[in-house]
């Protein structure tokens, strides 16, 4: 199910400043940072030149936000090495999903910037 539209806004505004800020813009051509929605969850990925050929961007995860339709709340989650999902149990659910990316920006385990 999407997210409701107001909810899609915040999000989407949060999210481009977020990732606009991220990477200063003199790094661009090496690394960026961005975002899709789909359904009720959220990807943040990085966008770089694979090592064989610069040319080439590559997606690499980073972390996943999802939003529960019925609490309101926004639940973190991060990929392992095989980009598959995981809950990040040391964050509980959240309304605001500014508090999750601040978690995602302190990286305390080192499990979303690698």
């Amino acid at each position: 199910m999407a997210l409701p539209v107001l909810v899609k806004n915040l999000v989407e505004n949060k999210l481009a400043k977020y990732c606009d800020e991220k990477v200063p813009i003199i790094y661009w051509d090496e690394l960026r940072i961005g975002y899709s929605i789909r359904d009720n969850s959220v990807k943040i990925f990085e966008i770089r030149p694979t090592f064989q050929d610069k040319t080439i961007l590559v997606e690499v995860p980073v972390a996943k936000l999802k939003y529960d339709l019925d609490s309101g709340e926004w639940s973190l989650y991060s990929a392992n090495r095989k980009y598959r999902w995981h809950k990040y149990n040391r964050l509980k659910p959240n309304k605001d999903i500014g508090v999750l990316i601040k978690e995602i920006e302190k990286d305390k385990t080192g499990i979303f910037w690698r």
